[in-house]
């Protein structure tokens, strides 16, 4: 707490992830008209690590008109994931159950990536009449792998009906973005058919 009005809210965050794929047994994987038969093709095991730090600033005030709450803040995250991605070869059929062909995979079955993503906000809440909050924000997004960030403007509304707030109707607009997949950043590296 810095004084009456203003506050800081800060956190580091680290997270690790698992991710396995594991056929149930070593039989081929045969693809034929009217069945699949065999054990799945592909086999993945992958560790991820996600490291944050965010801080978040809020400010609380009477504003020239109305009551608000300004928040600011920022996040850096770094990113990593490594492992393994092997396909094993698959059995085509004719229909007559002859093979019609085989796919085999040739490369590297190692698997890795990192990123570090950015992002930023400012919000202002404004409590306009005794039922209607308006919150007007703007967010940008980035990350190493991006060719550039998001520049993503907000807007919500709140009417709570003067009936003891039994009755709230919100809605709002803006535009929204997701964090890109790291796994995509090694699809040009996985096994060729």
């Amino acid at each position: 707490t810095l004084n009456a009005a203003t506050f800081v809210e800060s956190a580091v965050y680290v997270k690790r992830f698992d991710a396995r794929l594991t056929p149930q047994g070593g039989d081929a994987y045969v693809v034929g008209h009217d069945q699949t038969s065999g054990s799945y093709f592909n086999h993945q095991d992958r560790t991820a690590y996600r490291t944050e730090v965010s801080t978040v600033v809020n400010r609380v005030g009477t504003g020239r008109v109305v009551p608000t709450l300004l928040r600011v803040g920022a996040s850096v995250d770094y990113v990593t994931y490594s492992g393994t991605n092997v396909s094993a070869p698959v059995r085509f059929l004719r229909s007559d159950g002859s093979l019609a062909k085989t796919v085999t995979f040739s490369g590297s079955s190692d698997v890795d990536g990192s990123a570090t993503e950015y992002g930023a906000f400012v919000t202002r809440h404004s409590k306009w009449t005794p039922s209607l909050d308006v919150e007007f924000g703007l967010r940008l997004d980035g990350s190493s792998l991006a060719t550039h960030p998001v520049v993503a403007p907000r807007v919500e509304l709140v009417w709570t009906a003067p009936d003891q707030g039994r009755t709230t109707v919100k809605g709002g607009g803006g535009i929204f973005a997701d964090r890109l997949v790291l796994g995509a950043h090694s699809f040009d590296t996985l096994q060729q058919r």
